[in-house]
């Protein structure tokens, strides 16, 4: 042992070989940079389907067991009303995870993409879920730009709305026609 104020010279040389912890913020902006373009639809199929499971896993759980915590956070910073979040609490809890409906209600944006969803997730301070899914979200990245090098044409969707309200003059019929992008949004390629 080293009396009081003495620095072993073993030690610090091991303490300068070793990493530190990573810088989350830097790793963030980049992989925001690398996801603007993509549509958070590609959580949905093989190629995100790692990355839907743990958030759904990470956002959806507690330490202590599955009792689906944060969730409800997660889907007001994701701009769901407090209707929809009712709706996700009593009627679908317990047929999928809550933070997969979530997803799937922020999905049907045409400007839902992946850099939105970190940024919701450093708002809530949830750093611990971006380190967990950053190497997912890289192969996502990875294997979205290999399908859309090799795709001619961007496959559109087209999603028709129709709502009907009642008036003291009668029924009114509204239709809303958007063009969404499954896989993409605007301005991709």
């Amino acid at each position: 042992m080293l009396p009081k104020g003495k620095v072993d010279p073993e030690l610090e040389k091991l303490r300068k070989e070793v990493d530190g912890p990573p810088n989350l913020d830097t790793l963030v902006l980049n992989i925001q940079k690398a996801t603007t373009h993509i549509h958070a639809s590609y959580l949905f199929e093989h190629s995100g389907k790692s990355t839907l499971q743990k958030l759904c896993l990470l956002l959806s759980s507690t330490a202590t067991g599955k009792t689906y915590n944060g969730w409800q956070e997660f889907a007001a910073y994701m701009g769901l009303t407090m209707e929809q979040i009712r709706c996700i609490d009593y009627d679908f809890k317990g047929l999928q995870d809550p933070t997969y409906y979530v997803l799937l209600a922020y999905v049907q944006h045409g400007e839902a993409t992946i850099d939105k969803i970190l940024s919701v997730l450093q708002k809530m301070h949830r750093f611990d879920v971006i380190n967990r899914i950053k190497d997912d979200i890289t192969d996502l990245v990875e294997a979205v730009s290999r399908t859309t090098s090799t795709d001619e044409v961007l496959p559109f969707y087209r999603i028709i709305y129709t709502k009907t309200r009642k008036c003291s003059k009668g029924t009114i019929s509204s239709n809303t026609n958007k063009n969404y992008t499954r896989k993409y949004t605007e301005g991709f390629r």
